[in-house]
C-alpha cells in the first residue's frame, strides 16, 4: 500500500510524497513562482541526491503567482533520502 506524506512551510509551499514501493516515490511540489529558475532548482535537488528522474510536470498559475511540479523518481537507500529531499525542497 502506498505511504502519503504532506509537508507544508510558512511561504505557502508545500511537498506531497506517495511512496509507491521498489523505490519509486511520486513528489507533489507546489511553491510560490516569484523566483526564476523555480523548477531547475527544484530538479537539481534530486540531482544531488542521486535520484533519477523517472518524469516531470510543470505548471504554472500566473493568476496565482504559483508554481506545480509533479516528479515520478527512483530513490535507492532508505526512508531518509526522501526526507531529506523533502526537507530541502521546502527550504528552496
Amino acid at each position: 500500500m502506498p505511504t502519503l506524506t504532506q509537508c507544508t512551510n510558512r511561504r505557502d509551499s508545500a511537498v506531497n510524497v506517495t511512496v509507491s514501493g521498489n523505490g519509486i516515490v511520486f513528489f507533489g511540489i507546489r511553491t510560490a513562482a516569484n523566483r526564476r529558475h523555480s523548477a531547475v532548482e527544484i530538479l537539481r535537488v534530486f540531482e544531488r541526491h542521486e535520484t533519477e528522474v523517472l518524469s516531470a510536470s510543470v505548471s504554472v498559475n500566473g493568476q496565482q503567482r504559483r508554481l506545480d511540479l509533479t516528479v515520478t523518481a527512483f530513490v535507492g537507500g532508505n526512508g531518509d533520502v526522501i526526507e531529506k529531499i523533502k526537507r530541502e525542497l521546502l527550504n528552496l
